[in-house]
């Protein structure tokens, strides 16, 4: 009886072994997953403090895992590197163009 114990609990630790991994690895995966609120060539503005109208040029996650995005200013070319959430997206002007 005392063996059959031991088993059950040998099968219940390989059961929870195998859902810590499994939950391991959805971690690690969404984690490599950016879902994102921008995309490279959206127009944004800093709502915010300074304006800053840009175009998206970059999107990348720091060493800790945090998405940044690169915005190019409008008309001047300055780059500058963002949280998502410092930045909104804007209406295309009707005389703008989507860049490819």
């Amino acid at each position: 009886m005392v063996s059959l114990v031991k088993n059950e609990s040998l099968v219940s630790l390989v059961k929870n072994e195998s859902l810590v991994s499994l939950v391991i690895f959805a971690k690690l995966f969404l984690k490599s997953y950016i879902i994102m609120k921008f995309k490279i060539g959206d127009k944004a503005y800093k709502p915010k403090g300074y304006q800053f109208p840009c175009t998206i040029v970059g999107i990348f996650r720091n060493t800790k895992g945090d998405v940044r995005i690169i915005g190019e200013m409008d008309g001047f070319g300055m780059l500058h590197i963002f949280n998502e959430n410092q930045l909104e997206k804007r209406l295309l002007h009707i005389n703008e163009k989507v860049l490819p």
